[in-house]
Formats: C-alpha cells, sequence, structure tokens
C-alpha cells in the first residue's frame, strides 16, 4: 500500500506536477550547459551522522532559478490559452473562477470584486483580487481575445461589467451562445428585487484612467501573458 493512497486527485495532481517540475528543471539546466558549455551542477556532500555521508548531484541557483522561471512562464501561458479556450466553448468566468480555488473566489469577496472581473483581471495580467490591475500595460483598453465556437467570431472581449451585449459586441447576430447569454444575464438582473441593486461599478477599488482612441496592445494568441 502506498504512502500516497489517501490523497485526494488535487493533492495527487500537485504532487505529480512537481515530480514533472523538478524533472523539466533538470532537463532545462542541462539543456543550457551543452548549448553554452556552462558546468550546471555542483557536488553536495550531505552529512548524515559522523563519518557518513552521501552526494547529490544539484544544479548551481543562478541556473535552477532561470529554469524554474521559464517553465514558470510556460505554466502561466498556458492557464491564458486554456481560459480562452473556455471562453470560447462558452465556460463561464464564474466557472473559471472555480477552477483558481475556494482562495480566489474568498479574495474576490474580501476585494468586492465580482468574480467575472477577478477572473477577466487574472486571465490578462495573473492579478489576484485585490491587487490593482496594470491598466497601464495598455496603450488602448485592455481586452481578452477569444474565438466564439458557435457563430465563429473573434471577440475582444471588454472588462465585464457592463452586460455581454456591450462587453462582447463582436458576435454575430444570430449566434445563439450569444443570445443565450443575454437572456440568462436579463433573468439575473429581472430576478433582483430593487433596481438600486444593479452592479454599477464592480470594481470600486481601481480607477481606471480614460483611455484613448489611439493604437491598444492586443493580446495575441502567441504571446505569453504577464505571470
Amino acid at each position: 500500500m502506498s504512502m500516497f493512497d489517501g490523497d485526494t486527485p488535487q493533492e495527487k495532481r500537485h504532487r505529480n506536477a512537481r515530480t514533472e517540475a523538478s524533472a523539466a528543471v533538470w532537463r532545462i539546466v542541462q539543456d543550457d550547459a551543452r548549448n553554452h558549455g556552462a558546468d550546471p551542477a555542483t557536488w553536495t556532500e550531505k552529512r548524515i551522522i559522523p563519518g557518513f555521508t552521501w552526494g547529490e548531484n544539484t544544479p548551481l541557483p543562478e541556473h535552477q532559478f532561470a529554469a524554474a522561471r521559464a517553465l514558470t512562464k510556460a505554466a502561466r501561458l498556458q492557464e491564458y490559452e486554456a481560459i480562452r479556450h473556455a471562453r470560447g466553448r462558452g465556460t463561464s468566468w464564474e466557472q473559471i473562477a472555480g477552477w483558481l480555488g475556494t482562495d480566489f473566489t474568498e479574495a474576490a469577496d474580501n476585494a468586492g470584486r465580482s468574480l467575472r472581473v477577478a477572473t477577466w483581471m487574472y486571465a490578462l495580467a495573473g492579478t489576484w483580487p485585490g491587487e490593482d490591475f496594470p491598466y497601464d500595460r495598455w496603450v488602448y483598453e485592455p481586452r481578452l481575445d477569444w474565438p466564439c465556437y458557435t457563430c465563429g467570431a473573434r471577440i475582444h472581449e471588454r472588462l465585464p461589467e457592463n452586460g455581454v451585449k456591450l462587453d462582447q459586441p463582436e458576435h454575430t447576430a444570430d449566434c445563439a451562445r450569444h443570445a443565450a447569454d443575454r437572456a440568462a444575464e436579463q433573468d439575473r438582473w429581472d430576478e433582483l428585487d430593487d433596481a438600486d441593486d444593479l452592479p454599477t461599478n464592480p470594481i470600486p477599488d481601481v480607477a481606471r484612467p480614460p483611455f484613448a482612441p489611439a493604437l491598444r496592445l492586443a493580446t495575441p494568441t502567441t504571446e505569453e501573458p504577464t505571470p
């Protein structure tokens, strides 16, 4: 019986990821050594009891850090592409927020941000709820680009605070997915007893600068987001 038999699927996933990440760091370090002729490893002796030691071949810290940093950026890009794919398939921002775990949901509650807004910010910039969104990284209004798999339009999703009609205007007129999203949103608004309860500014702690109608830095499919 393995000592890990009682692990949850999430714990197993994290353990496997740690193992794969460690192996990947070693492969990157070794490739760097072959490509640049550098010695990436040192032989470190660890003393167990007096008179007995064992050796472990470990990367030099600067090589290990550089490899880990490269993996972090690559993993962040995988997250970004997964979110784009999910939005194209019709996955809601609330569902994607659930993938980020209860810590993310609690942080959004504490920051006074809706899950839609908080997850959109995370998708674009890796911003955790409660952190300021880096609007100054974009020349014009930041948007998340993704293809709608229902109507085929390329969507440039704006900050999801004004309703799907305004936040995703690029859908075709006959897009069934867009029509369903708008209907569901209207139903949610109709359920509110008092019109004053409608969310007018889900991110009061973020001051958005005015955007000039100039060139913007759109987020391309192949360009990695900021980790």
